[in-house]
């Protein structure tokens, strides 16, 4: 017997073409290649650093590095050094470095990172407690007990 043409399989839907090279998101420097298609200047931010959180919990820390690195320059470059953004970043890179087991560095990042959140949101915003945190645990791996039990008592429960 034959099907009846309601029955019968649908085509399958034409695949779309390729877009033209002009249209391709260029990643490394946040920009689309025509500037009818540019991403408004910090647009790019926020899902590079999305990129590099989940490259550093995938366990792949030097990626993860290469990411955060380019995305602070990329930071600093479109809403400046003094952003919460930029400082949200460079606590995020200061994690990534702690992974990675280089404590004196993540200290540096962290120390710097904390003091700006502190600055822009306050001791009880929960990015600035965040910082702490990893702040504090960098000095718990330093050996720097007392510092990570000031910081933690200074931030609370």
């Amino acid at each position: 017997p034959e099907v009846p043409a309601a029955a019968a399989d649908p085509e399958p839907a034409p695949k779309p073409a390729p877009r033209p090279r002009s249209e391709v998101i260029d990643f490394e420097t946040g920009l689309a290649a025509t500037p009818a298609q540019a991403p408004a200047p910090g647009t790019t931010l926020a899902p590079r650093n999305n990129l590099a959180m989940l490259l550093m919990n995938a366990g792949r820390l030097d990626a993860a590095r290469r990411e955060f690195t380019a995305l602070l320059k990329h930071s600093r470059a479109t809403v400046g050094d003094d952003h919460a953004m930029t400082a949200i970043f460079m606590s995020n890179e200061g994690l990534c470095l702690s992974r990675m087991g280089r404590n004196a560095e993540a200290r540096a990042e962290l120390e710097d990172a904390h003091a700006r959140l502190l600055k822009i949101f306050g001791p009880e915003h929960a990015r600035t407690r965040t910082a702490a945190e990893r702040l504090a645990e960098v000095y718990r791996q330093l050996g720097e007990r007392a510092k990570a039990d000031a910081l933690s008592a200074a931030t609370g429960p």
